[in-house]
C-alpha cells in the first residue's frame, strides 16, 4: 500500500488517467485502478476526486457535445462540453497539460475545443491558465481559426485581446480570408483592428479582396455569401490598405465581371483597381469578358477605365460588343470546320476500314484456292505414281479449274 500523501502515486495516476481517459468511458478496471490511487493519498480529497472521475467518466444522452468529444482526452472533453467543476480538478488537482494535443489525430487542444463549442467560461479559464493562444491544429486551425469560424465575435475579440496572431495560415488561409469568405464583416473589422494582413496571398483564395469576390453569388447558396455582404467586407478591407489587382487566381475585377457581378465591379473600379489587366486563363480584359457574355451593362460600366485594345477596330461599346459577336462567330465557323474535318477524317477511316477488311478477306480466301490448289496437285502427283492416269487427268483437270 501506498503511504499516505505519496506523490509518486498520484503521478502514477495521472499517468494511468492520461493513458487510458481518451476515450469518453474508462472500463471498470481503468476506473477502480484510478480511484485506488486517488484514495491512497490525504493530498487530494477522495470524495471530490471520486466525482470528477464520474463526471468525467458519465454518459449524458442529451448532449451532442459529448458525442463529438469522444476519442479527444478527458480535459478535452471538459472543456468542450463546458464542465467547469471536472476542467478545473484536471488542470489544478491532477496536473493536466492544458495544451495537450488529442488523442484522436485532430491535434486540437482543450482551448481549440472549448473555442469550437462556443464555452466562453472555459475558454476564459483556460486562458488564465496560460493555455497556448497560437497553437495549430492537424489542419492548421487556431483557436482564433475556431472562433472566426463559428462566427463567434465576443470570442474572437477576447483572443486577440489576449494576443492571439491574426495572420496564422491554415488548410482556410489566415482567419481573414475565413471570415471574408463567410461575409462576416463584424469579425472582418475586429480582425483588422488588431492588424490583420489584409494583402497575405493563400493558395487559391489568392488576398481577402479576391475571396470576397470569388464566395460572393447574386444568388446565395451554400458556400456563398451575398453580394452586400461580400461589398461591406471589401470596403473595411480597402480602408486597411488591401490591394486591388492581386492576379491570384485572377484579379478580382476580372473574377467580378466573369460572375456578372456588377456592383462589386463598380465598386473595385471606383477605388482604382485596374481595368487593363487581363485574365490569367485567356488573356482577355474584363471589358472583353464582358462582352463575350453579351453584358452590355458591364462594358458600358468598364468603359471609362479600359484603354482601347488594338484588336477591336472600332473602339465604343457597340464596337466591342460587334467585334465580341464576329469573334463567336469566327469561334464558332473554327469549330464548324474542325467537326466538319472530323467527321471527313471519320469518314476515311471507316472506308479504310472497310477496304482493309475486304483485302484480308482476299488475301484469305486466296489462301484457301492455293491450298486447294496444291491438294489436287499433290492428288494428281500420286494418282501417276501408282499409274491411275485417269484419276490423274481428273486432279489436274479440277485444279485448272480452281484457277
Amino acid at each position: 500500500a501506498a503511504a499516505s500523501g505519496s506523490k509518486d502515486y498520484i503521478s502514477a495516476g495521472v499517468n494511468l488517467m492520461g493513458a487510458h481517459l481518451g476515450m469518453r468511458r474508462m472500463n471498470s478496471e481503468q476506473s477502480e485502478a484510478i480511484k485506488r490511487v486517488i484514495e491512497s493519498s490525504d493530498v487530494v480529497d477522495p470524495d471530490r476526486a471520486m466525482r470528477m472521475l464520474d463526471n468525467v467518466n458519465a454518459s449524458d444522452s442529451d448532449s451532442s457535445d459529448n458525442e463529438e468529444m469522444e476519442d479527444y482526452g478527458p480535459l478535452h472533453e471538459a472543456a468542450g462540453t463546458g464542465r467547469m467543476d471536472t476542467c478545473k480538478y484536471l488542470v489544478e488537482e491532477l496536473g493536466f497539460d492544458i495544451n495537450a494535443d488529442a488523442n484522436n489525430d485532430s491535434g486540437m487542444t482543450p482551448l481549440a475545443c472549448a473555442v469550437a463549442r462556443g464555452k466562453a467560461i472555459a475558454v476564459r479559464y483556460l486562458l488564465d491558465k496560460g493555455a497556448n493562444l497560437n497553437k495549430q491544429d492537424s489542419v492548421g486551425f487556431s483557436p482564433l481559426h475556431y472562433a472566426t469560424k463559428k462566427g463567434n465575435d465576443g470570442l474572437v475579440r477576447l483572443l486577440l485581446s489576449k494576443g492571439a496572431s491574426a495572420d496564422i495560415s491554415s488548410c482556410e488561409g489566415t482567419p481573414l480570408h475565413v471570415a471574408v469568405s463567410d461575409g462576416n464583416y463584424g469579425i472582418v473589422q475586429s480582425l483588422l483592428q488588431h492588424d490583420a494582413d489584409p494583402n497575405r496571398v493563400f493558395s487559391d483564395l489568392g488576398t481577402p479582396m479576391t475571396a470576397a469576390v470569388l464566395c460572393a453569388d447574386v444568388i446565395c447558396v451554400a458556400g456563398k455569401i451575398s453580394v452586400s455582404a461580400a461589398l461591406k467586407c471589401m470596403k473595411l478591407l480597402v480602408k486597411a490598405g488591401a490591394g486591388l489587382n492581386c492576379t491570384t487566381p485572377d484579379t478580382p475585377l476580372v473574377i467580378a465581371t466573369s460572375k456578372d457581378l456588377t456592383e462589386c465591379v463598380q465598386y473595385l473600379l471606383e477605388v482604382g483597381a485596374d481595368a487593363n489587366i487581363p485574365s490569367n486563363y485567356n488573356g482577355t480584359t474584363p471589358i472583353e469578358i464582358a462582352a463575350d457574355s453579351g453584358k452590355r451593362e458591364l462594358v458600358e460600366i468598364l468603359f471609362p477605365y479600359t484603354k482601347p485594345i488594338q484588336r477591336v477596330s472600332n473602339w465604343s461599346v457597340d464596337g466591342i460588343i460587334t467585334h465580341a459577336k464576329s469573334k463567336h462567330l469566327k469561334d464558332k465557323g473554327k469549330q464548324c470546320d474542325k467537326a466538319s474535318k472530323v467527321k471527313q477524317s471519320d469518314k476515311d477511316s471507316k472506308v479504310k476500314r472497310k477496304e482493309d477488311a475486304s483485302a484480308r478477306k482476299s488475301s484469305s480466301e486466296e489462301k484457301v484456292i492455293q491450298d486447294k490448289k496444291a491438294e489436287l496437285k499433290s492428288l494428281g502427283a500420286k494418282a501417276v505414281e501408282e499409274k491411275d492416269y485417269a484419276g490423274a487427268s481428273k486432279f489436274y483437270s479440277e485444279a485448272i479449274k480452281v484457277d
